[in-house]
């Protein structure tokens, strides 16, 4: 009687767990183990607010999850957490440390700490009794380095150990790689950026051992500086001395392969502008190839050392889904 209620509970926290990996990943068809789709979230409400469009960007700890070749650029050291909440009440959070290594050039060494709670759901027994449990959570611990080879051409790698447990009973652990490569050129206002996450081993919770979404991401960023005597430093430079004439674009394209599916598009932008020694920042950004195509929009502030991004995407006619980022940059 004991082991067929678990079994009860178990595909019930199964069929759960995989509707929710569907609300998360916008419907996304992406097959894979159910703390598949943890590894494939990025958390940053920057680089969702562009559509995720952001392989050829990457210039902070958003690059944990897109490209970590891109982590070579950062010059101060920061601090960043970030939060999102999603339909079904799953919760995901991240902290990460970046630090640039100066006795080499354009070189940076990152951790961080995803973790990701898949919500409470109760099981009503025969007998009258109920019982509630966490769904699933998972941990994914990361660390990251990254330099700049030469004359622009940035490589990057990314250890992420994920540990998962299922109805708070059925655990499972992971280790895989992320592999990044940049190339700047076009006095660095035009990148190119490729990466493969995920490869490593499979995972298995039970029995049978699933293999994780392995997915290969492409493509290219451009800047465009309309008072470059104004503004005159490269893509991922810090901000001139807070000039409040700085007008600047970003456009960025693209795709995505996961192993088990067809290739899906990403495009998005970012406008910022210096005003009163603070940069404001607005975003958008298009998902092509999901279920339903995604729209997404974004704002940022920053203000001297402290950074504020929040996103907000469209998942239907009627829910939309947040990100909010906080981000705090060490200048000494």
């Amino acid at each position: 009687m004991i082991k067929t209620r678990k079994k009860i509970i178990i595909l019930s926290v199964l069929m759960y767990a995989f509707s929710l990996r569907a609300i998360v990943c916008f419907a996304d068809d992406s097959r894979g183990t159910i703390s598949g789709f943890s590894l494939r979230q990025a958390v940053g409400a920057r680089s969702f607010g562009m559509g995720e469009a952001y392989v050829a960007i990457s210039d902070d700890l958003d690059a944990l999850f897109s490209n970590p070749a891109g982590l070579a650029v950062v010059q101060k050291k920061g601090l960043t957490a970030m939060y999102f909440k999603g339909l079904a009440d799953i919760q995901t959070g991240f902290i990460g440390y970046v630090l640039p290594l100066k006795k080499e050039k354009e070189s940076s060494l990152a951790i961080g700490l995803l973790s990701l709670h898949g919500g409470i759901i109760k099981i009503n027994s025969s007998d009258g009794s109920s019982h509630s449990f966490n769904a699933q959570q998972d941990y994914i611990g990361m660390l990251s380095y990254a330099r700049d080879l030469y004359g622009g051409f940035l490589v990057g790698g990314n250890v992420k150990l994920l540990r998962s447990t299922l109805v708070e009973e059925y655990t499972a652990q992971a280790v895989c790689v992320d592999l990044g490569v940049m190339y700047r050129f076009m006095e660095k206002n035009l990148n190119i950026g490729f990466s493969l996450q995920n490869l490593g081993t499979g995972i298995k919770y039970i029995q049978e051992k699933d293999s994780l979404p392995l997915t290969f991401k492409g493509g290219i960023a451009y800047k465009l500086n309309f008072e470059k005597e104004d503004y005159t430093l490269s893509f991922f430079d810090e901000a001139p001395a807070r000039s409040n004439t700085f007008p600047g674009w970003i456009f960025s394209l693209e795709v995505e392969k996961p192993k088990e599916t067809e290739f899906k598009g990403k495009m998005g932008f970012e406008y910022g502008k210096y005003w009163k020694g603070n940069r404001y920042l607005l975003r958008g950004g298009y998902k092509l190839g999901y279920t339903p195509d995604t729209y997404t929009c974004g704002i940022g502030c920053e203000f001297k050392e402290f950074q504020f991004d929040y996103a907000i995407g469209l998942m239907n006619d009627s829910d939309f889904l947040h990100k909010v980022s906080f981000t705090l940059r060490f200048f000494t």
